[in-house]
């Protein structure tokens, strides 16, 4: 059974501003990923990282209604065909516990999360910003920090490394993504990212390796953002101890919505 809050079509609330929030979904897709556009959607392939989950997934971004199955025919076969676990986010623009239920039907796994769209306006953090603590810097982080960025993102999520660092390297060569690392002491210890490829801008990718967290990084470095982004972010958050992180530095949450996302095992 998937959860009562998942759609039959509609988003939970406010469709304009879960639409933003897809579009920077798919521009960032767009950065480390081949993308195939559909009627009903878009097919992100990467072959060479197929740990990568984000960059070997559909969308169905719109409502496929009788087509559903046949929709599900061709992005299976899209991605058996490529060597490429079939996976599927079905957004809140469609009927998602049709699609769902059909996808379970035919041996996909399905989950289902609530998301919360949460904006932050503008205007300065800093009054509100603590002071570093001794020995914590944080600095724009380019290429020659790979290692470093894929060390903190790896370890906060449990990943492992591997994909992450390929997914960087991709990221890190791009003008509309400026990654920023906060260190303790010369060790790399949390990170974030400014996404500038569509408006409004985006926080993306924070993360605290866990022996140094509680001590106020990840504050930090979204404090770091705010100071360098023009006009508002937008981000989407499924975690109630994030939410709380992202509420202290005056974000608010806008909309909400239910995330259907599917895969079918070998």
């Amino acid at each position: 059974m998937l959860p009562d809050f998942v759609s039959g079509g509609r988003p939970t609330s406010d469709l304009a501003i879960v639409r933003r929030l897809f579009e920077g979904d798919i521009a960032l897709g767009r950065v480390f990923s081949r993308a195939e556009e559909r009627p009903w959607g878009i097919l992100f392939a990467n072959p060479a990282n197929p740990e990568h989950h984000d960059a070997n997934k559909a969308y169905v971004l719109s409502d496929i209604g009788l087509a559903a199955e046949a929709v599900i025919d061709e992005l299976t076969s899209f991605y058996h065909g490529r060597g490429l676990t079939p996976r599927v986010n079905v957004t809140p623009f469609c009927d998602q516990s049709d699609v769902a239920g059909r996808l379970r039907r035919r041996g996909f796994e399905v989950t289902a999360s609530r998301v919360r769209v949460m904006v932050w306006d503008g205007g300065s953090p800093a009054a509100s910003a603590p002071a570093l603590p001794a020995g914590v810097t944080i600095e724009p982080a380019g290429p020659a920090d790979l290692e470093a960025l894929a060390r903190v993102r790896a370890e906060a999520n449990g990943w492992d490394s591997g994909w992450v660092k390929r997914q960087l390297a991709h990221q890190l060569e791009q003008a509309g993504l400026r990654y920023f690392l906060a260190s303790v002491d010369g060790e790399p210890a949390a990170c974030a990212c400014l996404v500038e490829l569509t408006g409004p801008q985006r926080l993306e990718y924070v993360a605290t390796r866990p022996a140094l967290q509680r001590r106020g990084l990840a504050s930090a470095v979204v404090g770091r953002i705010q100071r360098e982004a023009v006009g508002p972010l937008i981000l989407g958050c499924v975690d109630d101890g994030a939410e709380r992180l992202y509420a202290r530095a005056g974000f608010t949450v806008r909309a909400e919505y239910s995330e259907v996302g599917a895969w079918l095992e070998p």
